[in-house]
């Protein structure tokens, strides 16, 4: 018995030998049973990377079509980490905030909720702060929007 876990971009979930196509980094749960009952899991991690240094959208769709879904920082493989991804409303009130987190990861990004509701369509503000592998950090600073 195989069992790869999330089945998102995978060719086979049953299968010992499979083929995943992502567009964001991602991790696999794979567990295995052999005929004596014997059961081993391990993890598998797919890291995906953009071309340019720092990518951030300008707009997601949290609907839950698998497109777009989640805000995220997207980088290249000089970024170490996202130290900070804070998001606010038009108050000025932080709705989401992630810390220490890896770069293209949808996982640690906002998936457009707040207190456990949906958002409201609109414009957002966001501040990242962005370590890349020299050690040096960058501060991101502008506006996603949440379209419905």
């Amino acid at each position: 018995m195989t069992l790869w876990e999330p089945a998102t971009g995978l060719g086979c979930t049953h299968c010992l030998n499979t083929a995943a196509t992502v567009t964001a980094s991602v991790q696999y749960k794979v567990t295995v049973q052999n005929e004596y009952s014997c059961v081993a899991e391990d993890f598998v991690t797919i890291k995906t990377y953009t071309s340019g240094k720092v990518n951030i959208p300008s707009a997601f769709t949290p609907n839950n079509d698998g497109l777009n879904d989640v805000f995220y920082i997207m980088g290249g493989k000089e970024v170490k980490q996202v130290n900070n991804l804070s998001v606010f409303n038009r108050w000025g009130e932080k709705i989401f905030e992630s810390v220490n987190s890896p770069a293209n990861d949808r996982n640690y990004g906002w998936k457009g909720t707040f207190k456990g509701n949906a958002a409201d369509a609109g414009v957002y503000v966001y501040l990242a702060t962005i370590e890349f592998a020299d050690g040096k950090k960058e501060v991101y600073k502008g506006t996603i929007t949440l379209v419905k």
